[in-house]
């Protein structure tokens, strides 16, 4: 398992407005790509916690250099909110495969240091 610090970009809600799951974004040389969609391993209190900062962060557009495909009724973030997230592998355009939540990184987000990967 790979485990990499990605910038939360924008979450998804479920129809009773809770959050469902969060797209990641990677740096990319000064920009934020697209990463993939995490909702395992997001435990209550990740939820809770997650409920409480993001919409705080909201913003109108998307952020991340392409907005994904097939992604509706997105709220899109600043990407403030670093996150640890595992997985196994990536697919060739460097989207991750079965990412499973880990949790907050806020000693790197208030360092201002740029996301990371440990492999």
């Amino acid at each position: 398992m790979v485990s990499e610090t990605l910038a939360v970009a924008g979450y998804g809600v479920d129809d009773n407005g809770h959050i469902d799951g969060i797209l990641l974004g990677r740096d990319d040389d000064g920009a934020l790509r697209y990463a993939g969609t995490v909702d395992r391993g997001l435990r209550a209190g990740d939820l809770a916690e997650l409920e409480r900062r993001l919409p705080l962060l909201k913003v109108a557009r998307c952020l991340l250099i392409e907005k994904p495909q097939g992604k509706s009724g997105v709220r899109w973030t600043r990407p403030d909110v670093l996150v640890e997230v595992s997985y196994p592998n990536k697919s060739d355009d460097g989207r991750l495969c079965h990412p499973s939540f880990k949790g907050f990184r806020d000693d790197l987000a208030s360092t201002g240091r740029r996301p990371i990967k440990r492999g």
